[in-house]
């Protein structure tokens, strides 16, 4: 009996180290370590005003909501999909900063960025990170609402684009 006993335990666990390498893949971190916010040194456009965010490790983040606190120094969670995460905002991530260049100033590009991310999400989602001051008529003495607003529109034409399944996310 004990040697029945052995033999199927035997193949038990042969099976579950088969089955395990077939299935082995990386799970991705649920967490990310958010550096020091770093402002960014100017109101390019209206009065609107914020800091960089990166990672621990020098990854550039940006926030969904304009007024949500500045974090700095801290590990946040990471949501899986969350709404606002369309083909539009994709599109603005792959096009903006620091994946293509706009001004050839970082600062600005960045801020673009930013702003375009926004400016989408409250034409598309019916959020209200910025105002009409921003988007028509507040000083735009660095000519860079064009950029951001051409950003918007390209991201509104890609919204209902859908994710490549074997991209990561």
């Amino acid at each position: 009996m004990k040697k029945i006993i052995k033999k199927a335990t035997g193949i038990l666990l042969a099976f579950i180290a088969i089955v395990a390498s077939i299935f082995n893949v990386k799970a991705a971190a649920n967490t990310i370590n958010i550096g020091e916010a770093r402002p960014v040194d100017k109101r390019f456009i209206s009065v609107i005003a914020f800091s960089y965010k990166t990672t621990t490790d020098g990854r550039y983040l940006y926030c969904l909501e304009e007024a949500k606190d500045r974090v700095s120094n801290v590990s946040a969670n990471l949501v899986s999909n969350p709404m606002y995460v369309d083909g539009g905002i994709r599109y603005i991530l792959a096009n903006g900063f620091p994946e293509k260049t706009i001004t050839g100033d970082n600062d600005k590009d960045y801020y673009i960025t930013q702003t375009a991310i926004w400016w989408y999400l409250d034409s598309t989602h019916g959020t209200t990170n910025l105002d009409n001051d921003f988007k028509v008529s507040g000083q735009d003495s660095y000519d860079l609402r064009k950029y951001v607003k051409k950003l918007v529109n390209e991201a509104i034409a890609h919204r209902n684009d859908k994710q490549d399944e074997t991209a990561p996310t």
